[in-house]
C-alpha cells in the first residue's frame, strides 16, 4: 500500500498505544508526530501542519474539543480521526459536528487505521443539518459568502498560497479564484 497521508499527528495520553500508532504509522506515513495531551499538541501545531491527527477524546490536561476550538483558527485544518474508550454517543455526535470524519471505539484493530485515515481525508462533511439551522437566522447571500470564504482560505493554505494551486482545488478558474478574492475583500470591507 502507498503512502496514506504525509504528516500525521498522534495525540494519546496511552504511551504504549501512542508508540504502537507512531511506529505502525511510519510505515505508511513519511512524517508521524506524538504528544501525550492538548498542551503539548497545541504548541507542535504552532510550528508543524499535520495533514491527518488521530486525537484522543480524553486528555489528561483536556479534551478533544480543546484541541478542535483551536485548529478552527488554523489553516490548513487536518483530517481528524477521533479515538476514546469512553466517548457517549453524544460526544461522538459533537465531535462529528466540530469536524471529526472518523470514529474509532478503543480497543480498536491495527488494520483499520489506514482506513480510518483514508476515510478522513476522503469523506466530504454533510452540511445539511448546518445549513438547515440557518434557516431564518442568516441570509442564503450571508452563508454563501462565508462559504466561498472558508473554501477559498482552505485551498489558499494547502496549496501553500499558490493561487494556481488554490483554483485547481477548488475546481474553477484562476480567474473566477481572483474574482472570489476581491468579492472576499469587498465583503470584509463592508463589515
Amino acid at each position: 500500500m502507498g503512502e496514506i497521508a504525509s504528516r500525521v499527528l498522534v495525540v494519546d495520553d496511552d504511551e504504549s498505544l501512542r508508540c504502537v500508532l507512531a511506529e505502525a504509522l511510519g510505515e505508511t506515513c513519511s512524517d508521524v508526530r506524538s504528544c501525550p495531551d492538548a498542551r503539548s499538541a497545541l504548541e507542535l501545531l504552532e510550528s508543524w501542519s499535520p495533514e491527518v491527527m488521530l486525537l484522543d477524546v480524553a486528555l489528561p490536561d483536556g479534551t478533544a474539543f480543546d484541541i478542535l476550538a483551536s485548529l478552527s483558527a488554523r489553516l490548513p485544518v487536518p483530517a481528524i480521526v477521533a479515538m476514546s474508550g469512553v466517548a457517549s454517543p453524544e460526544e461522538a455526535f459533537r465531535l462529528s459536528q466540530v469536524g471529526v470524519r472518523c470514529f474509532l471505539s478503543k480497543p480498536f484493530d491495527f488494520r483499520h487505521i489506514d482506513a480510518a485515515i483514508a476515510q478522513a481525508r476522503t469523506e466530504v462533511p454533510d452540511l445539511r443539518s448546518h445549513l438547515r439551522g440557518l434557516v431564518g437566522q442568516r441570509s442564503v447571500q450571508a452563508v454563501e459568502s462565508e462559504v466561498r470564504a472558508v473554501m477559498v482560505e482552505e485551498a489558499l493554505a494547502r496549496s501553500g498560497g499558490s493561487r494556481r494551486g488554490a483554483a485547481s482545488l477548488l475546481r474553477v478558474s484562476r480567474q473566477a479564484l481572483q474574482y472570489m478574492l476581491r468579492q472576499h475583500e469587498t465583503d470584509r470591507f463592508r463589515d
